[in-house]
């Protein structure tokens, strides 16, 4: 089972990065020279991974579902975040109901944390960008929204966090490095995607971590 999920991971991961450059070349004209084999490639090596993943830890259930959209999620959003810097509004309307039809379903910890962390999520956001007036986008406000509808309130603050902290070792290897410029913006999205993951696979070990130190 665990080599069928992860070949399945596969086929959708290429698929992803296929959609996913559809919508770039929509934005940017020669962004299509930019796509690789390789990239291609190891798009669907990690989609696979991440499928694996989500099969080893929950089996299958209403949970490996979730999972398996938040991976396919994250997947597309790092493409057109990182290439052009744009969210798609197209694929978040896709995921969304999906995933408040499933939380309606199965929701362990209790249906109203959900849509509780939805909208903290994205509050804290749309603060972050009145503060910095730009620091963050409008398109990682809804991305948490989404994100938030799938994973609960505890959760998405532990995904806020691992974001935010990942997104500045990055920025700073980047400046030290001088490949990014002081107030150059760096692409949020992807940072999310893993701080999602990080807290759908490990939220509850590591919120029981912190209660026990």
């Amino acid at each position: 089972m665990s080599s069928v999920v992860f070949f399945i991971g596969i086929l959708f991961g290429l698929v992803f990065n296929k959609v996913a450059f559809k919508i770039i070349e929509q934005k940017k004209e020669d962004s299509g020279s930019r796509r690789s084999k390789f990239l291609c490639l190891f798009s669907g090596l990690m989609t696979g991974l991440l499928y694996l993943c989500v099969y080893l830890k929950f089996g299958v259930d209403l949970q490996f579902l979730i999972g398996l959209l938040l991976a396919s999620l994250s997947v597309i959003i790092a493409h057109t975040d990182i290439f052009v810097l744009i969210i798609p509004n197209k694929v978040l309307v896709v995921f969304l109901p999906i995933f408040i039809g499933l939380r309606l379903l199965y929701n362990p910890e209790g249906w109203w944390n959900y849509p509780l962390g939805a909208f903290t999520g994205a509050g804290f956001v749309l603060l972050i960008i009145f503060l910095t007036r730009g620091g963050m986008g409008m398109g990682d406000a809804k991305l948490l929204f989404v994100y938030g509808w799938a994973i609960g309130l505890d959760h998405t603050i532990i995904a806020l966090i691992v974001a935010s902290i990942l997104s500045s070792i990055v920025s700073i290897l980047l400046l030290l490095l001088k490949i990014l410029k002081k107030k150059q913006l760096i692409p949020f999205g992807p940072f999310l995607g893993i701080g999602t993951l990080v807290a759908f696979f490990f939220g509850t070990e590591l919120i029981s971590a912190y209660w026990h130190y």
